[in-house]
């Protein structure tokens, strides 16, 4: 019963195929032009043809265990590859969101270091540069020296 539900399926896509041919048929009478037609029917022809082929391939494979195997072995394999994808994505994303983060922070302290410069050049005392800058006075004196 299901194949021929399938069947009738199938026909049912043959039909609308031609429906769209005779449409275009139409179409290409109502312009005085009949030129394409030839090459329309043809097309649709062959594309009910390959159709019909694919669908019999189809049916044929799906009843060979080897095949079967062979299909969701590769569907395993496509989609492990997805996944890897996916993975080292994700991981390239971290990586640079790291980076940047890591890059922020050492700006920050270089920036402090900078100012404590400017601020050691212009006399400020250790412990105003200190509680201005966040750093410790001993990290102040080192870069006095």
């Amino acid at each position: 019963m299901a194949e021929l539900e399938f069947y009738q399926r199938g026909t049912e896509g043959c039909c609308s195929s031609w429906i769209v041919v005779v449409a275009v048929v139409v179409t290409c009478a109502s312009f005085g032009t009949t030129a394409p037609l030839t090459a329309i029917a043809a097309a649709a022809a062959i594309g009910i043809l390959v159709l019909h082929q694919a669908i019999a391939a189809w049916e044929k494979s799906s009843d060979d265990p080897r095949v079967r195997e062979e299909y969701y072995s590769r569907r395993k394999a496509v989609l492990d590859e997805k996944a890897a994808v996916r993975e080292a994505e994700l991981r390239l994303k971290e990586g640079i969101e790291r980076g940047l983060a890591e890059g922020k922070a050492i700006g920050k302290e270089e920036g402090k270091a900078e100012v404590a410069r400017n601020l050691i050049d212009l006399g400020v005392e250790i412990s105003k540069i200190a509680k201005a800058t966040g750093l410790s006075e001993e990290d102040i004196r080192l870069l006095k020296n």
